[in-house]
């Protein structure tokens, strides 16, 4: 009897009412003029949030539909304007592209989000936080990020090709193994980044704050860096091939001097970069990558004698040894080429006649010597040409000619002696080469 009688008093309770006891009150009238401002500070109506209660139950039932295994689809964290993410400490792999329109605007708590293999192309993301998310074998193309922070976040063999990141908050975030090729950073903050092993091809990073970030292994070609800060950054075997570099603060030369293709970088419209970072490697003791920055800043404007004559040859001094080859491949030709006037009597140009003291090379009388003295004269002949050079008293030449048999001369006539003089001057300009490249630093631009 006592139960029932308390059963009684708590319903009582329970259904008591301002306007008596009444169980079943009058619901609150649907106000259709009710508004509300989000997060950007658009305002919005009741029609509009009932709408996207409708598109986001939508979603969530083709999400259910498409792929079974999905988890926590009714905890998800994320708000959309026509779909949703994944949150609460889920993780998913699957393909959410197609008619799956992706555009995040808010995560609850950062450092859930946990994303692998996921194909989310076009991706929007604007004035967010996803601090600690991850991003794990995913297609990201084209992702649009802005006023956003993705600080100690990862992203690890993804694929961010053509992405866009505006005044994005980076900070100690990986791009590992990752894809950015035609990517672009803009006014963003990325001290301590990792961009090891990561392909950046043509990307750009314009007024970005770069300090300690690391480009271990990664691929640079044409990318660029236009008033980056760049201090404390490393490029260990780095890829800078065609990188346009116009930072505002240098790395060290130790954290540089090991990047591949320092020869190849280019400036946009000011070369005080480079001029500057020639010098901090010849500071440094880094004297071959000086040579290198200082072939790139005078192969930047060269004209047509420059580049043949100084670029094709060493290089502006960077290799001194190259001319020393071409200077053996000229000497190799021309003794061919005697040896043939020696040889083959009935060859136009080419015919051959010696005295026991004179040896005439011509073009115009027959042969008489044997094959083996054909061989020595054209090779006696290429050698003294290929040293007449000397200072004063001292010439090459001259000491060769004391080799050879007392009274013994070499004349030249016709077309041979043009191809004698031109292999003369031929390799006094390449020995010459050779020599200022080692020794000198006569090919060291002082100005831009």
């Amino acid at each position: 009897m006592s139960s029932i009688l308390t059963s009684m008093l708590l319903a009582i309770v329970i259904s008591w009412t301002p306007e008596g006891f009444s169980v079943n009150s009058p619901r609150m009238p649907y106000d259709v003029n009710w508004t509300w401002l989000d997060q950007s500070g658009k305002k919005r109506t009741r029609m509009e949030i009932d709408s996207l209660s409708i598109q986001h139950m939508n979603w969530l039932e083709k999400l259910r539909i498409k792929f079974p295994g999905l988890r926590n689809t009714s905890d998800i964290a994320l708000q959309f304007s026509r779909c949703t993410g994944i949150s609460d400490g889920g993780s998913y792999s699957g393909d959410l592209s197609g008619d799956l329109d992706w555009q995040m605007h808010f995560i609850k708590e950062p450092g859930q989000l946990i994303i692998n293999s996921v194909k989310m192309p076009f991706l929007s993301i604007s004035n967010d936080t996803l601090v600690g998310s991850t991003f794990i074998f995913s297609d990201l193309r084209y992702l649009i990020m802005s006023e956003s922070d993705f600080s100690a976040s990862s992203f690890c063999r993804d694929k961010l090709d053509s992405a866009l990141f505006y005044n994005v908050l980076l900070f100690k975030t990986s791009f590992w193994g990752s894809t950015l090729n035609n990517s672009r950073f803009t006014r963003s903050k990325m001290q301590f980044s990792h961009f090891g092993q990561t392909e950046l091809d043509c990307t750009q990073f314009w007024l970005s704050d770069l300090s300690y970030a690391v480009f271990d292994s990664a691929d640079l070609t044409a990318a660029q860096f236009l008033d980056c800060n760049l201090s404390n950054a490393t490029f260990k075997r780095t890829n800078m091939h065609k990188v346009v570099f116009q930072p505002n603060a240098l790395p060290e030369p130790k954290d540089v001097a090991n990047a591949l293709n320092l020869r190849y970088l280019t400036y946009q419209d000011d070369p005080v970069a480079l001029m500057t970072l020639k010098n901090q490697f010849k500071n440094a003791g880094f004297l071959y990558q000086a040579k290198e920055v200082n072939y790139a800043l005078r192969s930047k404007n060269e004209n047509f004698v420059e580049h043949w004559v100084l670029s094709k040859t060493c290089d502006y001094g960077l290799s001194p040894f190259r001319p020393l080859l071409l200077w053996t491949i000229v000497f190799g030709i021309s003794m061919l080429y005697y040896a043939c006037c020696c040889r083959f009597n009935r060859v136009k140009g080419c015919q051959y006649s010696a005295s026991y003291r004179t040896a005439v090379i011509s073009d115009s009388v027959t042969s008489q010597l044997r094959f083996v003295n054909q061989f020595r004269l054209s090779f006696a002949l290429s050698l003294e040409r290929s040293l007449r050079l000397g200072f004063k008293e001292f010439s090459p030449a001259s000491a060769l000619k004391l080799l050879l048999p007392e009274g013994f001369r070499i004349e030249v006539h016709g077309f041979p002696r043009f191809v004698a003089g031109l292999q003369a001057l031929l390799s006094v300009m390449f020995i010459t080469l050779s020599l200022l490249s080692y020794f000198t630093n006569f090919f060291d631009i002082s100005k831009p």
